[in-house]
């Protein structure tokens, strides 16, 4: 990693900063000081502006410190510059390098021969792009273990994030596949499946790439919690502990009950209480949604089976 790279993505954390201000002007901190509903407006904004989204954990690891030690990934670069009103991280850094001043140049004799081949030429060139640019291309997207780089056994969702439109919702095959045909250039999507982090992806689609597999991280604590309440555990002071551990002092946890339409909240005491004892009432539960806060869950929803 260049030097100079650290030294632009601080520039743009500072233009994020101000974007986001012109909008929320009650937001006094700096980017570097924002929790909780600094991040959740700033998110919302986000994907308003540019139909993508930097999770919570995201955040606190690139903008919670002054110098970077890397960059996030080229996608989110892309993203988080387009929030700032230009085409991508490319653009970004181009109109923020100083360019050399060009020389005067000479008059030209007899450039009427030199512009009528130019025209021409560009007409050609125009016309080879309408027809090639003009046809559907058909990309693949498939999905793996993060950990093992094997097949993912949970369905993947796909949902297709549109510019002034609501999101397209898709689902990938038996193998975890996503087959898109698209004239765009570019795509962002976030991938779901149960017991994995939701990821966003960006990309500008190559006509000479059209398959990728991309790998989804597990979301540990779910798959915890989802075990303790199908298994068999004498040791309940250790589970206790563990959960006490993984849940957020100030978490909020809904019980969706779809058959009557309704929600049962709990808060971090009164879920670990019922999930340390052997209480037949939260057996075998699906977790929906986790949301994650300084590496702890903050917010969850989950049905029982």
């Amino acid at each position: 990693m260049q030097k100079s790279d650290t030294a632009y993505f601080l520039l743009l954390k500072k233009q994020i900063e101000q974007m986001y201000k012109s909008v929320h002007p009650d937001c006094r901190s700096s980017i570097a000081d924002w929790k909780g509903v600094e991040i959740v407006r700033f998110q919302e904004h986000l994907q308003e502006k540019t139909q993508g989204r930097i999770s919570e954990k995201s955040f606190y690891t690139y903008f919670k410190k002054e110098n970077n030690e890397r960059l996030p990934r080229r996608d989110i670069l892309d993203m988080l510059s387009q929030y700032c009103d230009f085409e991508n991280w490319q653009d970004f850094v181009q109109q923020h390098t100083e360019q050399p001043k060009e020389p005067v140049a000479k008059k030209s004799i007899s450039r009427i021969p030199v512009y009528i081949f130019s025209l021409l030429a560009l007409m050609l060139f125009s016309a080879f792009m309408w027809t090639y640019l003009g046809k559907k291309q058909t990309y693949t997207f498939c999905f793996a273990d993060a950990d093992t780089g094997g097949k993912i056994s949970e369905q993947v969702s796909i949902k297709i994030l549109l510019k002034k439109e609501s999101p397209v919702i898709r689902h990938c095959n038996q193998d975890n596949c996503f087959v898109l045909k698209t004239k765009k250039k570019q795509i962002t999507f976030i991938a779901e499946a149960a017991y994995y982090l939701p990821d966003t992806i960006t990309r500008v689609l190559d006509k000479k790439n059209r398959e990728e597999t991309i790998q989804l991280k597990t979301d540990d604590y779910a798959l915890m919690i989802h075990y303790f309440s199908t298994s068999k555990m004498e040791d309940w002071k250790k589970r206790r502990n563990l959960l006490n551990d993984m849940i957020a002092d100030h978490a909020r946890i809904f019980q969706v009950d779809k058959a009557a339409n309704g929600l049962e909240m709990y808060n971090k005491k009164e879920f670990v209480n019922k999930m340390a004892m052997p209480l037949k009432s939260l057996k075998n539960i699906e977790i929906i949604e986790t949301i994650y806060e300084n590496d702890k869950i903050a917010y969850m929803r989950f049905i029982q089976k």
